[in-house]
């Protein structure tokens, strides 16, 4: 208990630090100044209800990652939603309600609306609006957010926006698409100047690492307005990608760089998955969030795509308890990292034999 304390108070020091942006913020835009109270009681509401739920030997995670669609209008190299034909239908709008309905009876606080890319997936800002008590992350590459969309999201005030960024116009567009890069800036600055929270996501690779390790970077974004940040290390989707991939040495200095950041800017940066040591190894299947694919496959994270029940037609309390997640939670070693950005990747082996002996399956979206 006394080391999670310190895992989240480190993590949150930057709102502490700099709590007079918070909330200039807050007054400045009144619908996050009364929609706050309505989510951190909410929030209360919650940590008691996956309390209670531990107490009956069920593990709920905080946060529950919707990949809504597989569906992308980009390329990215090296991304891992590479979508796949396949005959499993992907799941309706409706569906998706009664899931987020369920996981929040749960205590399930906080939902990362994910994909593909999200703006694919009809009404989306819907959700959101039909789960006001709830925090909602939404992860975009920033090219198909339309006027329409900014003023509904500008509205809905318990949502927060993430544009995916590799660099400057060079990193991103060599990697995402010509004028990829000038598309989300746009949006950026969009959201900026509506009051919407908003931040960057950046996925290091070898080609990026010197263009943020450099103070200066970040300090742009913060002129801009932007003072949420996540950082994500390249984790390879098969043998062919591990040339993005960083070394170990790179790895040691972008975390001595992000505590630097942590300390001396004012930016709440999340670091995955670096911040998971702090919580004592890999936080997937159920141990902080869990990941449902957009066929309606609860797997244990986006990367590790195996599956033993689809939430279609199957309660997610049960889910939770399967012997996939309850073993991959009970197995310190499957949850240690060795050197590499994703614990669960390292370990390929041991998690294809727990897949034979509990009968998972890999699910096919991607």
């Amino acid at each position: 208990m006394k080391k999670t304390y310190l895992a989240l108070r480190q993590l949150i020091s930057p709102f502490i630090q700099y709590g007079a942006t918070i909330t200039a913020h807050l007054f400045k835009h009144p619908r996050y100044l009364t929609a706050f109270p309505r989510l951190f009681f909410h929030f209360q509401q919650c940590k008691k209800l996956r309390q209670n739920e531990l107490h009956k030997g069920v593990t709920v995670p905080l946060f529950l990652i919707l990949s809504l669609t597989k569906r992308c209008n980009l390329k990215c190299a090296g991304c891992y939603a590479h979508p796949q034909e396949t005959s499993s239908p992907l799941i309706s709008f409706d569906s998706w309600k009664k899931i987020i309905r369920e996981a929040n009876n749960l205590g399930i606080f906080g939902f990362v609306l994910a994909g593909g890319e999200p703006f694919l997936f009809p009404n989306l800002i819907e959700l959101p609006r039909l789960f006001p008590n709830n925090l909602f992350v939404l992860f975009t590459n920033g090219t198909l957010c339309s006027e329409k969309d900014l003023d509904r999201m500008s509205r809905t005030a318990n949502l927060a926006v993430f544009i995916s960024i590799e660099g400057d116009e060079h990193h991103t567009n060599n990697r995402r698409g010509t004028n990829v890069h000038q598309h989300a800036m746009q949006t950026l600055t969009h959201l900026i100047q509506r009051g919407i929270p908003c931040g960057i996501s950046v996925t290091i690779t070898k080609s990026n690492y010197g263009y943020w390790i450099k103070p200066e970077t970040l300090t742009e974004f913060m002129k801009m307005g932007v003072h949420l940040g996540f950082f994500l290390e390249y984790i390879p989707s098969s043998q062919h990608d591990c040339q993005l991939q960083i070394t170990f040495e790179k790895r040691e200095r972008l975390h001595r760089y992000i505590e630097w950041i942590r300390d001396h800017c004012q930016i709440f940066l999340i670091h995955s998955p670096g911040d998971e040591v702090l919580f004592g190894g890999c936080l997937s299947a159920g141990r902080g969030f869990a990941h449902v694919a957009p066929n309606g496959d609860l797997t244990p994270c986006p990367v590790s795509l195996l599956a033993t029940h689809n939430l279609k037609n199957s309660n997610l309390r049960e889910d939770l308890m399967s012997p996939l997640f309850t073993r991959i939670r009970q197995d310190h070693r499957l949850l240690e990292t060795e050197g590499s950005p994703c614990a669960l990747s390292v370990h390929t082996e041991e998690l294809a034999k727990l897949a034979k002996e509990v009968g998972a399956y890999q699910n096919s979206c991607w």
